[in-house]
């Protein structure tokens, strides 16, 4: 029997890792011949989706926008019109395209107004660590730590409405599961790039992430800042953009790292930087599943990456160092570790990263979903 599936988001415009990753899942399932899929967005708003859909993913927009953001009383009215009305819609097209598995992707909330006549499975995917709130939490001003609270709680309450809720670690599984029965872990898949073993690799250290508090860049220039001196002939290069740019370079120049530390910008061509690179370091103070350490890992590349309490860890064996969070010494002393090596020793690391990565295979994750869904349908209907 096939599987009609539909995935919904808020949209597909953006070139973020949540679109990346939900075009790919939709993209394999077009190929699986048990499954049609289908996607939709609240608020594409007539604009093309990021990152291409193959022709038979049938794509439905809701049309509706939430607008800027509005405190108070006024905003929470606002956002349950905003909620209500995706459920009206979304439900119309469910019941109309005779939809099997609803999968809600890093969206909970759409939950609040409970379907009234669509009685399938619903799955709600997250995408961010249960506990990612409290680092949020030190970065915020107190009316945001409070919104971050309320939602951290409302969370809970909406996610048991799901017939699954599905975390992308064993670790956000472990601490869900000890009050929760509705709760699986499924890893993301790994992106499809290429190794190339002629790729000319450069004595690169490179970075990718957005410019902001999450994702700790201030700790890798401290870091490179201890080693810059004895690897005259290296550079870090660090892509992505974001508010802290500003912060970031005035912490480059002030250390005179300005001719071996590079804010490079944002990159549609992050697999050819990868390719060029030697080593990658992730700096976070927080993640979910840290897919740029898969995109890493797919092109042969040895990882240093901080012990954040979630990601990194299930990722990272033979094929890189994990270090104490927000420690920069800890972490210079790791990346000089791999500089230091001999290039073969180097190289037998990324070789373990690209066979790290075949666990988290696109074939292998899909069939995990697929397995899924069918013992929930099954399930539902006993």
């Amino acid at each position: 029997m096939s599987l009609n599936v539909l995935y919904c988001l808020t949209e597909l415009k953006n070139p973020g890792g949540i679109e990346r990753v939900t075009v790919e899942k939709l993209n394999a399932f077009a190929f699986d011949p048990d499954v049609c899929p289908i996607v939709v967005t609240t608020s594409q708003m007539n604009q093309n989706s990021f990152f291409q859909l193959e022709p038979s993913v049938r794509h439905f927009d809701l049309g509706l926008h939430m607008g800027s953001a509005i405190y108070g009383l006024g905003g929470v009215i606002k956002r349950l019109r905003f909620l209500k009305q995706v459920r009206d819609r979304l439900e119309k097209i469910l019941i109309r395209e005779k939809v099997d598995v609803c999968v809600f992707v890093a969206r909970p909330d759409f939950l609040i107004f409970p379907f009234r006549k669509w009685r399938g499975v619903i799955v709600v995917e997250s995408h961010f660590a249960i506990k990612s709130g409290r680092y949020l939490r030190r970065e915020s001003s107190s009316f945001r730590k409070y919104l971050n609270i309320v939602s951290t709680y409302f969370s809970g309450v909406l996610r048991r409405r799901a017939d699954a809720f599905v975390v992308l670690t064993k670790h956000d599984q472990s601490i869900l599961s000890k009050k929760e029965n509705n709760i699986y872990q499924i890893y993301n898949p790994a992106p499809s790039f290429r190794f190339l073993p002629s790729a000319k690799r450069k004595k690169v250290v490179v970075a990718v992430g957005r410019l902001t508090f999450q994702k700790g860049f201030g700790f890798l220039i401290d870091a490179w800042r201890r080693i810059a001196d004895e690897f005259s002939d290296w550079s870090l290069e660090i892509w992505g953009e974001g508010e802290l740019r500003e912060t970031l370079q005035a912490q480059i120049d002030n250390a005179n790292l300005s001719q071996s530390v590079f804010l490079r910008g944002k990159t549609d061509c992050i697999e050819e930087k990868l390719q060029s690179a030697e080593v990658f370091v992730l700096s976070s103070i927080f993640e979910g599943f840290p897919m740029v350490i898969l995109e890493a890992m797919s092109v042969g590349l040895p990882v240093v990456s901080f012990d954040c309490e979630t990601g990194p860890r299930e990722l990272i064996k033979e094929n890189g160092y994990l270090v104490e969070p927000e420690n920069s010494i800890a972490l210079a002393e790791s990346i000089k570790k791999v500089l230091i090596a001999p290039e073969d020793a180097r190289r037998e690391m990324g070789r373990s990263s690209l066979v790290q990565v075949r666990t988290f295979a696109p074939s292998v994750i899909m069939l995990q979903w697929k397995t899924l869904f069918r013992e929930l349908i099954e399930k539902k209907n006993r």
